[in-house]
């Protein structure tokens, strides 16, 4: 039985991971020169993909790498006892260290349990009374640790520090690692819109923290490439003509090319003619997607709703009058507000001036 060679959802590795031959280069090469970086895209175009691919380039040079994701903090505490987590499950044969972790720390106090399976993890038990020192001690772990080596953590979805305590977590988390001479970080983020604010406003903690890199689409003819031979590989013919076509209707955005591919193939293998694959991989996509579609429509606004109606038609100078007026939406102050909501709630992106949709395929669902 032959396996579907494209990979959507989740962390895309080898096979399955295209290109980004310079990136992981460019990111390597700086993290292992002790540089902080800033990596941040619109949602699903593969950064975490790409720094784990990067991780394990660091890792083959003897760098040890802590990857914690900021999204399943909902507390400082939670954060701590996270991070601690994640710190201990970077260290190959962490049960050999905890003595001298639980040396480093005064303020807390490791505790290791059983899980459902019977395996042992870890947790931290603090002191109410001490939760400052408790903060420091936990975070200023990796530069204890590394000692005389290098270390890289790498902080995914960062700006959802901001749900913490706001700019004052951002400001203790900055004053701690500020310090470290022998671990650098990287911070990630997916809402564009927000996180470079935090590393290029001076009165935000992290300002000039680190080296930005901006994630860009994968091209066109690595698309091409790539798609091609993967379907080659599994005997299915599928023309350059029908690459440009599919890479156009996902909008090259990397999660839902690969999406798309992946119905395609699908569809391929199961008897389908070259003429009918992509347009009938769409629609059946959409169709798969429709109830959330639906309910992700019904939860906006008339005016954000009104507003989306507008933008597939349109996407530039939209708080213009003529715009405004052309599309009957009110005010300018409105429409502001309406796309604020967008941006924030990862149905917009703004990109070199003008907004897109960040899932392609709702576009598609509202055109109807």
């Amino acid at each position: 039985m032959k396996t579907n060679p494209f990979k959507y959802g989740g962390v895309v590795s080898e096979p399955y991971f295209i290109d980004r031959v310079e990136e992981t280069i460019q990111l390597t090469g700086s993290l292992a020169a002790s540089q902080n970086i800033i990596l941040y895209s619109p949602r699903r175009y593969g950064k975490t993909s790409l720094i784990m691919k990067v991780a394990g380039e660091l890792r083959k040079r003897g760098i040890t790498v802590i990857y914690f994701d900021l999204f399943r903090a909902n507390s400082r505490e939670s954060f701590l006892e996270l991070y601690y987590q994640s710190i201990l499950k970077s260290v190959p044969g962490w049960e050999k260290i905890m003595r001298k972790v639980a040396g480093l720390l005064k303020a807390s106090r490791p505790v290791v349990i059983m899980d459902k399976n019977g395996l042992p993890s870890v947790t931290l038990d603090f002191d109410r009374r001490l939760q400052s020192q408790s903060f420091t001690e936990v975070v200023d772990l990796p530069e204890k640790l590394a000692g005389k080596e290098r270390w890289v953590v790498i902080f995914d979805e960062f700006q959802e520090i901001s749900r913490l305590n706001g700019q004052d977590f951002e400001k203790e988390l900055r004053a701690v690692i500020q310090h470290h001479k022998n671990v650098n970080y990287v911070l990630m983020g997916s809402k564009k819109h927000l996180l470079p604010g935090m590393v290029t406003r001076r009165d935000r903690a992290f300002y000039n923290f680190g080296k930005p890199v901006n994630l860009e689409k994968i091209s066109e003819a690595e698309w091409i490439r790539s798609i091609s031979a993967k379907m080659q590989s599994t005997g299915i013919p599928f023309n350059v003509e029908k690459i440009i076509s599919l890479i156009a209707m996902a909008e090259n955005i990397p999660y839902y090319v690969q999406y798309l591919a992946s119905k395609v193939w699908e569809l391929a293998i199961g008897g389908q003619t070259e003429g009918d694959l992509l347009n009938l991989a769409v629609s059946r996509l959409i169709n798969n997607q429709s109830d959330y579609y639906m309910t992700l429509w019904n939860n906006l606004s008339i005016l954000q709703q009104n507003t989306l109606n507008a933008l597939v038609i349109e996407n530039s100078k939209v708080f213009s009058k003529d715009f405004i007026s052309r599309h009957r939406l009110g005010t300018s102050s409105g429409v502001q507000s309406a796309i604020k909501v967008l941006l924030n709630d990862g149905i917009l992106d703004f990109h070199n001036d003008e907004y897109i949709f960040e899932d392609p395929f709702f576009r598609q669902w509202i055109i109807g």
